[in-house]
């Protein structure tokens, strides 16, 4: 399954879904939609007429009782990236260049028609939802407009934005006005603190980094490790995890006592020099080459030398990279499979799953799902019926929420740090819920010249 979909390919069936949008902001749809009159405003309008009678949310996450606060009808607002001001309303394409479809509206799109199908779904439960959508583009200033419309602190609910900065106001707002809210893309940790209404339906990067240690802890024996890496913040950061990560456990720390874990560090700017690479390899031992860059020429540089080094297979080598080099389009795909070649993805589609969604997509949309359609639906269906079964505070009960998502696991979970203070000689430590994060993360092998989920091993 394609991991990553080309943000320049044309939508088919743009005007349709354009118009549907237009009515559907027009009306502040619900899921339970009055008939359209036919001769709709344009998007521009639209864009300043989004929103509609709500109900004011006054109730806060409460992280220790365990209540439900339900009501009748909830307000979700969807904040996304449309650029209705710049785009032809028939093709989606900037009115000052009509040969390129804006990738920030193409998100957008994809990302409402999932969600479209979601509300479907909610609605067959039952669910009576009020939907605002807006429109936040790349800009700041159009975000603070939308936070000062007096009707947006009715929200129940917040998905989106979509970039970090428009992400940044919303959560900030939604902390001071108790809404929780969803980044349904975002993995950064930076865009609030002490925010237990931020729920981030992505892992963060060390969300990645401690799913790909359990792999490589629970699914090999007779490790000998070879990390490869440049001498950049990111990188030393994720040396300095693993490193931790072996010294929790007295098992996995004495493959430092016993050498077997080899390092090799180049320049921020430059290539490895692998003269001495050979020498790490162990013919008598699982050898995890891992690589932790986010650099296209230096993956490979790694995987072209140690191809090479490799050529009659005396080694058994299994090369643990990064989320990006999905999208790494030099990387030679016979060196991936000699190579062993695995990743972290916090997207997959098995081709199960795909199917079940595939038709009645195309049945509404007259075109195949990509990516961004799928986690419009998962995100919105999951927090959508989080919400409507239980209520305001429904954060404090997603681990019960039953609903299998077709591109991820959601488990939900607080992130907690703590503040250290000193009062009278004394050491005072207090915990707080910073945010709430997405645990699940997949592991995935390129093999058959492909990319196949890999379990990991209880």
């Amino acid at each position: 399954m394609t991991l990553a979909q080309n943000l320049q390919q044309q939508l088919s069936g743009n005007k349709f879904i354009f118009l549907f949008i237009t009515i559907f902001i027009l009306a502040a749809c619900s899921t339970t939609r009055k008939t359209q009159e036919s001769n709709a405003k344009s998007a521009k309008e639209a864009a300043s007429t989004q929103d509609s009678s709500s109900v004011q949310n006054s109730q806060s996450i409460d992280t220790v009782s365990l209540t439900l606060s339900k009501q009748d009808t909830y307000r979700i607002a969807v904040l996304l990236p449309f650029f209705l001001d710049s785009l032809n309303h028939d093709s989606l394409r900037l009115l000052d260049n009509p040969n390129y479809i804006y990738p920030g509206s193409k998100i957008a799109m994809e990302l409402y028609q999932g969600i479209d199908m979601a509300i479907d779904s909610l609605k067959k439960l039952g669910a009576k939802l009020i939907i605002n959508i807006y429109d936040t583009k790349k800009s700041v200033k159009a975000t603070n407009a939308i936070l000062e419309e007096p009707k947006f602190k009715d929200s129940d609910l917040i998905i989106g934005p979509v970039y970090n900065e428009p992400l940044r106001k919303v959560a900030a707002y939604a902390k001071k006005d108790s809404i929780p809210m969803v980044s349904p893309l975002s993995s950064s940790t930076n865009i609030t603190l002490e925010n237990p209404y931020y729920i981030m339906a992505n892992a963060t990067s060390k969300g990645h980094q401690q799913a790909m240690f359990d792999f490589m802890d629970k699914n090999f024996y007779r490790k000998n490790y070879i990390i490869c890496y440049q001498d950049n913040y990111k990188e030393h950061a994720f040396v300095e995890a693993f490193y931790q990560f072996l010294s929790e456990d007295s098992i996995r720390a004495k493959a430092v006592e016993d050498s077997l874990v080899h390092e090799f560090i180049a320049d921020s700017k430059s290539l490895l020099d692998t003269s001495k690479l050979n020498d790490a390899f162990d013919e008598t031992k699982r050898n995890l080459l891992i690589i932790p860059s986010f650099s296209e020429p230096f993956a490979n540089h790694i995987l072209n030398q140690v191809s090479k080094l490799n050529t009659h297979g005396d080694f058994e080598i299994i090369t643990l990279g990064m989320p990006t080099w999905s999208r790494f389009n030099s990387l030679r795909a016979d060196q991936m499979q000699e190579n062993n070649l695995h990743i972290t993805s916090s997207y997959w589609v098995d081709k199960e799953t795909h199917n079940q969604f595939v038709k009645p997509f195309e049945d509404k949309y007259y075109q195949l799902p990509t990516n961004f359609n799928y986690i419009g639906f998962d995100v919105f269906l999951y927090f959508g019926k989080a919400l409507y079964n239980y209520g305001l505070n429904f954060s404090e009960h997603l681990d019960k929420v039953e609903e299998p998502a077709f591109h991820t696991n959601y488990i939900i979970e607080p992130s907690i740090e703590a503040n250290t203070k000193t009062d009278n000689d004394s050491l005072n430590i207090q915990p707080y819920i910073n945010h709430l994060e997405n645990k699940f993360v997949h592991i995935l092998r390129f093999k058959d010249y492909s990319w196949h989920k890999v379990e990991v091993k209880k």
